[in-house]
């Protein structure tokens, strides 16, 4: 027995010093990435078959999905398997073929070099005993499918400054010039080149003729984007697809540019070629990315906008909480298999984790939100062009549908999406009469008699409760119910809060 027990520790202790030999050989993940995961990817890169000329984008990944925002770790050892991947004999990366926007391979222009067919990422998460995981994996675009074998996994323990980066958010350049990661407004040159390279690309695939044109200042506005269509002129004539010319009698098409307001100091400037006979057989091309420009750039040209876009979707300013009842909200894709996968919600799913309307397709969305404490919270839907209405279960009851969000923990409640593109929802800050874009409102309430009397005036909206859109309350009728409902939430001040989003392209 005690020779028994000896062995049992020995065999113990054995265990003990492996583990602790193991972990001591383990690298860090930077070596990891540098050395070993660098080495796998480029000879998966160059020497199997299925990425023989295939173009490749390294990319973050979070939930499985490629995320133009992430953390600084995240980005920083993807930049570094990407750095050490790039220029391998075979490998071909998508424009721009460095992180540097505007550089070619040479001097040659490539533009094959947009069209991707494989994401490859890092992806990093939680593990046990407080350490890391950092996942490799490759994306096949064509059919949505991970490849078999492409993948290696890192465990360990993070530095303080790597934990540090961990919660530091910041954007990938890489997918600069979406709305999620806009150029800024000191980077008149990068948006200048990426503009023109995608026009240029434009100009090379078609055939029907050969562009003379002529730059076009148009409406005047101020710096940096006043000059950009000099700016974008002069990268064209690396792609000698156009001709430049000053003489307006010989051009037979106008080069122009302007940067349209889209949400605060947010603006998509468009570059557009365009002919100048109705009739001829050229056709209008353009090309478009997201960049911040700040008031001061634009002095009465932008309020001018500004109060066009008023005028167009005029808003009611209705006050929110000071004391953040809704600290969070955003759309999330679910991931739970009988909503999902089964196309439909059943009772006890559907009333005990928040889930609201029922589902007949795959891809699932919900508003996720989250309270600073206890609340019940309300959720609408200002349809496009179809009025604002409230969200109800499938069992379409008369009463306004309320939730229960416990303090500090995330609620979702299922949203009547067929799909959502990248990049297609965004914060709004007002309820406007007639917006551009679907919106989705969570009104939280943390005071009972609040959310009766909310309640009360929220039952005067018709309901939706299936994927169909419903008419909803317009015009002089929904002015008149946002002018009560504001009085409803002066009154109850500080107990209600709401956010909205905007969803474009969703049906």
């Amino acid at each position: 027995m005690q020779r028994a027990a000896i062995m049992l520790t020995w065999l113990v202790t054995l265990l003990a010093s492996s583990i602790t030999i193991q972990a001591a050989r383990q690298p860090d993940v930077g070596t990891w990435v540098d050395k070993h995961l660098a080495t796998f990817v480029t000879e998966q890169l160059t020497t199997h078959p299925r990425f023989k000329g295939e173009l490749i984008k390294f990319v973050v990944f979070e939930d499985g999905n490629p995320a133009p925002r992430s953390n600084a770790l995240a980005v920083s050892l993807k930049n570094r398997l990407a750095d050490a991947v790039i220029d391998a004999p075979g490998v071909r990366v998508a424009w721009p073929a460095s992180h540097q926007p505007g550089h070619q391979n040479g001097t040659v222009i490539d533009c094959s070099r947009d069209n991707v067919h494989y994401f490859i990422g890092l992806e990093i998460s939680e593990a046990k005993n407080g350490q890391y995981k950092v996942d490799l994996h490759a994306l096949d675009l064509e059919d949505r499918s991970w490849v078999a074998g492409f993948a290696k996994t890192w465990q360990g323990t993070l530095s303080s400054s790597e934990r540090r980066d961990l919660q530091n958010a910041v954007s990938d350049i890489a997918f600069r010039g979406q709305r999620s990661v806009p150029f800024t407004d000191n980077q008149p040159d990068l948006l200048a080149a990426h503009l023109a390279h995608d026009l240029g690309c434009s100009l090379l695939r078609q055939v029907s003729g050969e562009y003379h044109v002529t730059p076009e200042s148009g409406d005047k506005q101020s710096a940096p984007v006043d000059n950009m269509v000099e700016l974008i002129s002069n990268n064209l004539s690396a792609y000698n697809a156009l001709q430049v010319t000053r003489n307006a009698e010989t051009a037979n098409a106008v080069l122009k540019g302007k940067a349209h307001p889209v949400d605060d100091d947010l603006y998509q400037y468009w570059i557009v070629v365009a002919p100048i006979d109705a009739s001829s057989d050229l056709p209008t091309l353009s090309a478009s990315a997201y960049v911040h420009l700040p008031d001061s750039h634009f002095g009465n040209s932008s309020q001018h906008a500004r109060r066009q876009m008023t005028d167009l979707f005029p808003t009611v300013i209705i006050s929110q909480s000071d004391t953040n009842v809704l600290s969070s909200m955003r759309i999330v894709e679910l991931r739970h298999n009988r909503v999902c996968e089964s196309g439909s919600v059943s009772s006890e799913y559907q009333f005990d984790s928040g889930i609201g309307l029922q589902f007949w397709h795959d891809d699932c969305f919900a508003l996720q939100v989250k309270t600073t404490e206890d609340a019940v919270v309300f959720f609408l839907n200002h349809q496009l062009n179809h009025g604002l209405v409230r969200l109800s279960n499938r069992d379409c009851n008369k009463r306004t549908e309320a939730r229960i969000a416990r303090a500090n923990e995330t609620l979702d409640y299922a949203l009547p999406l067929i799909s959502l593109a990248r990049d297609a929802s965004s914060p709004a800050t007002a309820w406007q009469i007639r917006p551009d874009a679907d919106t989705y409102y969570a009104i939280a309430v943390s005071d009972s008699k609040a959310a009766r009397a909310l309640s009360r005036h929220l039952a005067q909206l018709p309901r939706r409760c299936t994927l169909s859109v419903r008419p909803g309350l317009e015009g002089v009728q929904l002015k008149n119910w946002l002018a009560d409902f504001s009085a409803v939430v002066d009154q109850w001040q500080p107990h209600i809060d709401w956010q909205a989003i905007h969803v474009r392209n969703v049906f």
